[in-house]
């Protein structure tokens, strides 16, 4: 199988290329002008018992080495550098076994990471993701936006871009619209956000070895809304008729959602419908996102700082990247509950 997240790119012209494995001389010999260099971003993080910690690190990368090799297709002339993936982002599951940083700590690493090659006169720079947390996405946008105006080279948060762009609803109905034969939902799929049926049937599809049998038999993990009224759906109240901006200043309304998406994630390392997967399914909403992340690039290169497109979070980046926000939010209410060590299978989750 040519894997998407493999060491190795599979392209025959070679004009996607992995950082770590080329040389001082390979990279000064790319063509600045029409190089677009990729750093992924995503976290270490638990996603039930039969998923692998590096859920979001696989599927991110994946995407940007799929995105990488449709784009060059489309551009013959450009080319795409992929470095490693970092394990570092915000807004983790509060459970053990996550690796979890404060949205400055990514924001720094971020802009760093990418803060040589805009000193080298790369074209354009861009993060991959693919990890919902809300200060997770600020954090790297706000790394692209410094990188794009301190150093003067065009940056961009591609997953931030498609929620800007579809919203959480749109996004997960538009990957599945062409799954026939699926059984999960609308409204299930609307409420499947973290290691269910996307994310169990993309692992399904990209490294089915790394997933564990028990996914088969694995029911919805989702918190009781039963008698809840006007409580938003997702995390931070991502309702299916408001944007997630507006629900955020709906005040009363995220609190409520907040805080019971957090006292589920404190018990659950899984939030949706496992259960549904299928590694065809997978294929087919990994190439709806790979062709969209590609299409968001297209675009981007030919706009360059231009390009205008920042998350329903972005009017609240200063409290979310807050140092009061980080002690009240990292410090208390996502501090991991030690009496949640359990071994694999002592829980649904």
């Amino acid at each position: 199988m040519d894997r998407p997240w493999s060491i190795t790119t599979g392209d025959r012209e070679g004009r996607v290329h992995r950082y770590e494995s080329m040389t001082q001389a390979d990279v000064l010999a790319l063509d600045r002008d029409k190089t677009v260099v990729i750093a992924t971003f995503s976290p270490l993080e638990v996603h039930g018992h039969h998923l692998p910690l590096g859920q979001d690190v696989f599927e991110a990368d994946a995407m940007a080495m799929a995105a990488a090799r449709e784009l060059v297709a489309k551009r013959p002339d450009w080319s795409v550098l992929l470095l490693p993936p970092y394990a570092v982002a915000a807004d983790c599951v509060p459970l053990p076994g996550s690796v979890a940083f404060t949205p400055k700590q990514l924001a720094k690493t971020a802009y760093e990471a990418l803060a040589p090659f805009a000193r080298m006169k790369f074209a354009c720079l861009a993060y991959s993701s693919f990890h919902g947390g809300p200060r997770h996405m600020v954090a790297l946008e706000v790394a692209a936006d410094r990188l794009t105006r301190k150093l003067r080279t065009p940056a961009i948060s591609l997953f931030s871009v498609m929620l800007a762009r579809f919203g959480q609803n749109e996004m997960l109905d538009r990957a599945v619209a062409n799954v026939e034969d699926r059984r999960i939902t609308p409204d299930e799929l609307h409420r499947d956000f973290h290691g269910g049926y996307i994310e169990t049937s993309l692992a399904l599809h990209l490294y089915p070895e790394l997933v564990h049998e028990s996914w088969k038999t694995l029911g919805p993990i989702v918190p009781d809304r039963s008698g809840k009224e006007g409580q938003g759906e997702g995390f931070m109240g991502a309702g299916e008729n408001l944007s997630l901006a507006e629900k955020l200043l709906s005040t009363g309304d995220v609190i409520r959602s907040m805080l019971g998406e957090l006292r589920h994630f404190k018990q659950h390392g899984l939030y949706g419908y496992p259960g549904y997967a299928d590694p065809e399914h997978g294929r087919r909403i990994f190439e709806f996102l790979s062709r969209e992340t590609s299409a968001i690039v297209d675009e981007f290169i030919d706009k360059g700082a231009a390009f205008k497109a920042r998350s329903p979070m972005w009017p609240l980046r200063h409290i979310m990247m807050s140092g009061v926000t980080s002690r009240i939010v990292d410090g208390w209410l996502m501090r991991p509950n030690e009496k949640y060590f359990e071994r694999p299978g002592g829980r649904d989750s």
